[in-house]
This record gives C-alpha cells, sequence and structure tokens, in this order.
C-alpha cells in the first residue's frame, strides 16, 4: 500500500491541476509520516513558495523566522502570542518554519494547506525537513530585498551577506531568555531603521493580496478596493458596491455577482467557456463546455464565458483533469449576470 501510494504522489505530483484550492474549517491534512513530504498538497505549496510567492508591498525589508504552532491559525496560539507581543512591530515580515510546508508567511496562514494540517512533533528535524527548509529559504531571500533575518526557530540556519541573529540559542523560543532575546533584537533592528507599523486594515488588504496571488491568477481586482466591517465578516468593497466577503468557513473569498466585470477586466480568474446558444441555467457540466483553462482543481473559483463574454461565476467540484472523462457535473454554478 505504502509503494502504491508513493507512486500516486509522484505522478500527482507532476500536474497542474491536483488537489483542492479551498476546504471547510475543520479539515484536516494529516502529516502522520516521511512519506508526507512528498504528499502533492505539500509539494505544490513548495513550489508555490520558491517559484511564485512574494511578500506583501514594501514587507521584504525584515524577515522574522518563527516556530510553528500545533493551534491553527497560528496567532490564535499562546506561544504566538507571546511572539507577536515581543516583537511590537508589523513592519517585519513573519515567516513560520514548519514542516512538512517548510516555510508559512503570515499573510497566508489562513489558507489551505497552512491552515489545517496536523503533524506530531518530536523536536527533531530530519535530514530532508532541513534540506527543504533551507532551499525555501535561500529562494525567499535571493528573490526579496531582504537586509536583516532574525532566526527565532529551533532550525539554525548559516546565511551570510546580510545581519543575521539566533535569538532562541537552543532554548524554548517561548522561555522567557529566548523571549527577551527576541525583544531586545527586534527593538535594535528598529532603532537603526525605524519601520513605521502598518495599520490594521493595511495588514487585512495585504493579507487579502497574498490569498489572492496564491488561489487565483492575479491579485489586480483588488486594486481600489476598501475593506470594512468587523472580524470575522470583512467586506471587500469598491466604489461604495461590495464585490466579495472574506469566509472565514472555506479561508477565502466569496465573490459577489458584482465582482463579476472586475474579476473579467483583470483576468483574475481562471475561464470556462459555454457553447454558444446555450442557455446556462443550473450547475456546469462536461457537455455545456466548449473549453476550459488548465490547471483547474477542486475548489477553485471559476468565471463563466459563453460568445466572449462574462456571464457568471462557478465553483469547481473537480479538479480539471477528470473534466474530459466524465459526463456529469464539474462545476457549481453560485453567480450569474
Amino acid at each position: 500500500l505504502v509503494e502504491h501510494l508513493r507512486y500516486h504522489d509522484d505522478l500527482a505530483g507532476k500536474k497542474t491541476d491536483v488537489g483542492i484550492s479551498h476546504v471547510g474549517k475543520n479539515a484536516i491534512l494529516h502529516c502522520n509520516s516521511h512519506d508526507s513530504l512528498n504528499n502533492p498538497v505539500v509539494t505544490d505549496w513548495v513550489n508555490f513558495m520558491m517559484e511564485h510567492y512574494h511578500p506583501p508591498t514594501d514587507l521584504d525589508n525584515v524577515l522574522v523566522l518563527l516556530p510553528c504552532s500545533a493551534r491553527k491559525p497560528y496567532r490564535m496560539s499562546k506561544s504566538h502570542r507571546k511572539f507577536l507581543q515581543a516583537i511590537g512591530n508589523t513592519a517585519f515580515h513573519e515567516v513560520m518554519v514548519t514542516s512538512p510546508l517548510g516555510l508559512v508567511p503570515r499573510d497566508l496562514e489562513e489558507t489551505w494547506p497552512a491552515s489545517h494540517y496536523d503533524i506530531p512533533v518530536t523536536g527533531k528535524w530530519s535530514n530532508d525537513e532541513i534540506i527543504r527548509t533551507e532551499m525555501m529559504l535561500k529562494h525567499l531571500i535571493d528573490k526579496n530585498q531582504y537586509h536583516t533575518v532574525i532566526n527565532h526557530s529551533s532550525m539554525e540556519f548559516y546565511i551570510s551577506g546580510i545581519d543575521y541573529f539566533h535569538t532562541s540559542l537552543g532554548n524554548n523560543p517561548t522561555s522567557k531568555e529566548a523571549i527577551e532575546r527576541l525583544r531586545s533584537t527586534v527593538a535594535s533592528v528598529q532603532n537603526n531603521y525605524n519601520y513605521k507599523n502598518r495599520k490594521h486594515h493595511r495588514i487585512l488588504g495585504d493579507n487579502f493580496r497574498s490569498v489572492a496571488r496564491y488561489k487565483m491568477k492575479n491579485d489586480h481586482w483588488l486594486n481600489d478596493t476598501v475593506i470594512k466591517g468587523k472580524p470575522p465578516y470583512w467586506r471587500i468593497e469598491c466604489n461604495g458596491k461590495q464585490i466579495a466577503l472574506w469566509s472565514n468557513d472555506r479561508r477565502g473569498f466569496s465573490l459577489a455577482k458584482s465582482s463579476i466585470p472586475i474579476l473579467a477586466h483583470n483576468k483574475s480568474l481562471k475561464e470556462i467557456v459555454i457553447k454558444p446558444k446555450i442557455q446556462w441555467k443550473g450547475d456546469v457540466f462536461t457537455g455545456i463546455l466548449e473549453s476550459f483553462d488548465d490547471g483547474i482543481i477542486s475548489g477553485d473559483d471559476l468565471l463563466v464565458m459563453q460568445n466572449s463574454q462574462p456571464i457568471g461565476l462557478a465553483r469547481a467540484t473537480a479538479s480539471g483533469w477528470e473534466w474530459s472523462t466524465t459526463p456529469g457535473m464539474v462545476a457549481k454554478g453560485h453567480q450569474r449576470l
């Protein structure tokens, strides 16, 4: 069975339309063995982080590496409350060091799979875990403008060319000694550079843009928008009209009908094309499709097109590799113009 699992993960990891993009808030990705490093969901995350991820605007100056926590999202845990209090500055880019995902930026901590995995912790890193995390960290630093790295995780790194501080130094990261070193190091760096704190709605906007770049084709549809409301129901508005709602249940966006022209203009969603002369009324079945974009995965929001015009939104219920071989429903319609 393990042999078959490894063959499956190797084949699935080479596809671009495997896995799922959204899950319910109670879903769990169980990472119980070393083979979890090769889980297609995990390798897809690693590839995204190395090839496509970039930090929020102007946040790639000081990188703070923190340990993960059992509770997700991390910021809700007791340990991260201590870390956040010690850092006391929202101008630094916080990234969690964890297995099997390697690195998880704070701005993506609420998304699948970062907010849903569960792994038994032994306190020891395997060579494969160390190699993967070092490789991801090197890509992150090389592709951005960090001048300082503050490492408060339990994994040691050897970084040259920029200022590097290791603040846990073999102590438990939540110990008084380690927390005090973190606090004093952050204060010293802040005194040298005097970065301004980001306001709460700026942080929300940065996080939503990161999620959009991860879950969708781009974040351009968020230009000229404002965020209103109260947690956990954040409204995204454009010109006084709500175009999306942040959904805690699916750790993603619930898109309104008014978002369709904006999403189409910015080419922010994968597209499916309904055959001409078909009157689309219900869900999406392969029989009514003329074409569809590559790389669709289950849970993706999709822009429904017909005669080169946007006519609605749908949500994929199956990954694109299945679409050509099934006569059943492949996406559920949920908005129509």
